[in-house]
Formats: structure tokens, sequence, C-alpha cells
């Protein structure tokens, strides 16, 4: 029995290990066979933008209060729009609404996993040992194979989803929780506010459009204005409540922005190159460096007592972004930004704990928003980037991301590429030293954002 429970803990974390790989295991056919048809995009880009803005939603019901059984909910989410995604064939409405119900659970059930992983064993009611490890080493083996697999076996692919979903769900419920967390209410109803979900809206607005141009290369301009009327709404209605943010909740950010611009510069330049095998590569480089920050992070951190940590884990990711100019380093490039942007969300969820009052489930929605944000924002810049370089130097805004979406090598556009990783690099350094400038003066807070639950 111990035997079977450590197994399922094994493969939950495998799960949310590879959230951010789960459009390759539900929508692989559609990402391989049919680049840039919004038909069979859309799937894709529905889960991703929905995976993103979940925690933001949570807004809508009140202050979350009850991490084990919103992630009840968030697992059976996932299974039912696992399940729905089975029926993709016979129409794309199965495949649509499934994407969403997994973007939806997939983006909540992770943080609300680990806070009751926290809470149990802050009272010594987890099993011992570190399961997230070997889960992180199954996904890494579990992505090698899909990627290679290129589209194959698709069915296969979702049904083993399905089967790992309802794991994770039993395994959830098998562990050790007091009776008070099994009956206490998921949200504190007296916050209940539907203009926190206007934030939110603007959010999956932006996301939708960065991921339809990513994956189409061609995204009608109106959307482009939706989004800017939504966030000019947002800051109208909300702007008289605020809540402070500190800096270090910026590193998270940052990290966030840097990890997503090195992964999908490469995705998008190799993929354009048709060189596939370094796509595999460079993702097997970033797994192997992530992996290694979890497997030695708290015994690196550990030892930088009077050291200001968070300082010199920017600085060595600045540093790591600089090294990523040098064709020749792609790969350790790729590896070393693993490893420090793990570590430096490693220290900043430390941080959280000993420079705020929140209260454990606020620790880990708060640090998802931001990690979430950051990998948006990143995207948005790298995306806007390209664009703006390729009309610059080809005369067409959009000839860097079509050779991209449809897999068509273009000699022509190492250019606009280089270009485009040189300017993205000045823009996050120049954020990186922003926020060691604001630590040096040791400013408590930078900006200020809505209230958020």
């Amino acid at each position: 029995m111990r035997a079977f429970k450590r197994l399922g803990l094994w493969l939950t974390e495998a799960a949310i290990a590879g959230v951010p790989m789960i459009p390759l295991f539900i929508y692989v056919t559609s990402f391989f066979e049919h680049e840039g048809s919004l038909s069979y995009v859309m799937p894709f880009v529905l889960f991703y933008s929905f995976n993103k803005t979940a925690t933001f939603m949570l807004g809508v019901f009140g202050d979350a209060k009850n991490p084990y059984r919103i992630a009840q909910v968030a697992a059976v989410n996932v299974i039912v729009g696992a399940t729905l995604s089975l029926f993709g064939e016979v129409s794309f409405v199965f495949s649509d609404l499934g994407s969403t119900f997994v973007g939806l659970g997939t983006g909540v059930f992770g943080s609300m996993y680990r806070a009751v992983k926290d809470y149990l064993r802050s009272r010594k009611r987890f099993p011992k040992g570190r399961p997230e490890l070997v889960g992180f080493a199954l996904m890494t083996v579990f992505v090698s194979l899909i990627l290679l697999a290129r589209g194959r076996l698709e069915e296969t692919i979702i049904a083993c989803y399905v089967a790992l979903s309802c794991v994770a769900l039993a395994t959830l419920r098998s562990l050790d929780v007091p009776d008070e967390l099994k009956t206490r209410p998921l949200f504190d109803y007296a916050t209940h506010d539907l203009k926190k979900g206007i934030p939110a809206l603007a959010f999956l607005a932006l996301v939708l459009f960065v991921r339809l141009y990513k994956q189409t290369a061609n995204v009608n301009d109106i959307l482009l204005v939706l989004v800017i009327s939504t966030a000019v709404t947002v800051v109208a209605v909300v702007r008289r409540r605020y809540r402070v943010h500190q800096v270090f909740e910026y590193h998270g950010v940052f990290y966030s922005e840097m990890m997503i611009f090195l992964c999908l510069w490469d995705v998008f330049y190799f993929i354009s190159k048709g060189d596939f095998s370094m796509v595999i590569g460079s993702t097997l480089a970033m797994f192997i460096g992530l992996f290694l920050a979890q497997a030695f992070g708290k015994r690196i951190l550990g030892r930088f007592h009077g050291i200001r940590e968070s300082n010199v884990l920017v600085c060595l990711t600045m540093a790591t972004a600089v090294i990523f100019l040098v064709p020749a380093l792609n790969l350790p490039a790729l590896g070393f930004i693993g490893f420090f942007t793990q570590l430096g969300h490693q220290r900043v969820a430390g941080l959280y704990r000993e420079q705020t009052d929140y209260g454990l489930v606020d620790i880990y929605l708060s640090n998802q928003k931001m990690l979430n944000i950051g990998i948006v924002a990143g995207q948005a810049i790298l995306v806007g980037a390209l664009a703006v370089v390729s009309l610059v130097m080809l005369k067409n805004s959009t000839a860097a991301m079509y050779s991209y979406a449809f897999h068509i090598p273009e000699a022509s556009l190492t250019g606009v590429f280089d270009m485009t990783r040189l300017i993205c690099d000045v823009i996050f350094l120049a954020q990186g030293v922003i926020l060691l400038v604001l630590e040096k003066r040791k400013w408590g807070s930078v900006f200020r954002e809505a209230h958020a639950s």
C-alpha cells in the first residue's frame, strides 16, 4: 500500500511539472500537422490562455480559503477536459471545451496542491521524501518521448493523461488531511466582488492575442485594440483600491520573463531553420537545469547567509542572458537559465514567507500570479520585437512568425532573429538593473496594483 501511495505522489508531481508541456500531450497532432489553421490551433490557444489566467479568476469567487477542496475541483476540471478532448475528432467543440477545462484546472491545481503539501508537512502529516524530484524526472522522460513522437499516438497520449489526472485526484484524497480542512468552505464569500473579474478578462485578452499571433501569424488588429481598451477599463475601475508590492515579488516576474524568452527564441529560431533536433535539445537542456536546481536548490541557497541571494541570482540570470548571445553557447545558456531561474523562484517563495504576512494559500496564489505575468510579458515582448524587426528589415511584420507557425524554413530570417535576440536581451537586462537599483535603495515597494485576494 505504501508503494502505491509513493507511486501516486510521483505521478502527481510529474503531472504538475508537465503543465507547461501539456498542449503537446493533449493537442500534439494539431500542433505538428495543422500549423496555422485556426480551427486546429484554437484548443492549444484556449488551454494556454485559461491556464495563465485561472488564478486571477479565483478572485471573483472570493478569498481562497481551502486549498484541499479547491485542488479537488481543479483536478475534476482536468479530468473532464481531457476526457472531452478524446472526442475532438467528432467535433472541434469537444476540443475547445476540453482545452478550456484543462487550462482552468491545471492553472489552479499545482499551486493548491503545493499549499496542501506544505500545510501537511508543517504538521508532519505528509509522507517523507522528495517526490517532486522523481516526478520531474519522469516528466522529462515523458516530454522527450512525446516530442520524438511528433503527432503520432495522440489518442493514446490523451488517455494516459486522463489516467494521470485521476491518479492525481486519488492521491490528493488519500493524504492525511485533518477534518477541519475537509469541511472548511472553499472561499470567503464576504469578499465576493465581480469587479475582480475585470483584470482577469484583460489578462485573458492579452494572452489570447499573443498566442493567436504566435500560432497563426495572422490576427486581426481589432483584438489588439480590444486589449488596450480593456486595460484602460481596468485602470479606471480599480484605481482606488491598491495593494503595495515589494521588490522581491517582481523578481519572480523577471525570472519568468528571462526563462520564457530564451526558451521561445530557440523554438522560433530552430523551427524556422527546420532543425527540429535543436528544439528537442534546447528543451532537454532547460529541463536538466530545472531538475538540478530542484535537487540542490535548498543546499545552495542555505550557503548564502549574509548575502542578498535575490540580487546574486538576478545578476547570474543577467549574465546567462549575455552568454545566450553567443551561438556556440546556446545549449549551456538554456541549462543555466533553467538552473538560475528555478533557484530564483525558490528564493522568492522563501521571501514571501519571511517578508509578508500572507497566509499559505495567498503565498502560493500571489507567487503563481507573478510567475504567469512574467511568462506572458516575456512572450509579448519577444513576439512584439520579432514583428517590429521583421517589419523594419523585411518590410513584412509577419514573415518571421509565419516561418515558425507553418514550419517553413527560411534562411533569410537569421538576421531578423539575431537582431530580435539582441533587442530583447537589452530590454530584459534593463529590467534587471532597475530591480537591483530599487533593492539597493531599500525601497519597500515599486508599483501599486489592484488589491488581489
